[in-house]
């Protein structure tokens, strides 16, 4: 290969290169929104399942090996279509030790 040959391959690569990792840049400044769970004061899986707008729509579980466990519930609202994720933390006794939920809500990109 003459030596043009080399510096024009360099330089194609070079570019690819270049253009690539702008393309990327600029990927990356215009993510869409991320959704994060943020927490409702004074709501918990019981306030939601003694209302008659909202329904279960999931339940997972978590288990520690000591024997407190998670209960992950997901609820959902029809009017507004809402959605709830509670979380109710037991003890190894099955006894209520804390209970939270969260709705999702936006975290703008680049926080």
């Amino acid at each position: 290969m003459d030596d043009m040959m080399k510096k024009l391959l360099t330089l194609a690569t070079f570019v690819t290169c270049f253009a690539g990792a702008a393309m990327a840049a600029d990927k990356s400044s215009g993510d869409p929104a991320q959704f994060i769970w943020e927490p409702v004061p004074n709501v918990n899986s019981a306030n939601i399942a003694r209302t008659t707008d909202w329904e279960l729509n999931n339940s997972s579980s978590v288990a520690w090996p000591d024997g407190r466990i998670a209960l992950i519930t997901y609820w959902r609202e029809s009017k507004q279509h809402l959605t709830m994720r509670c979380v109710d933390f037991k003890n190894k006794e099955f006894q209520d030790t804390g209970a939270f939920c969260s709705q999702p809500a936006v975290l703008k990109s680049g926080q």
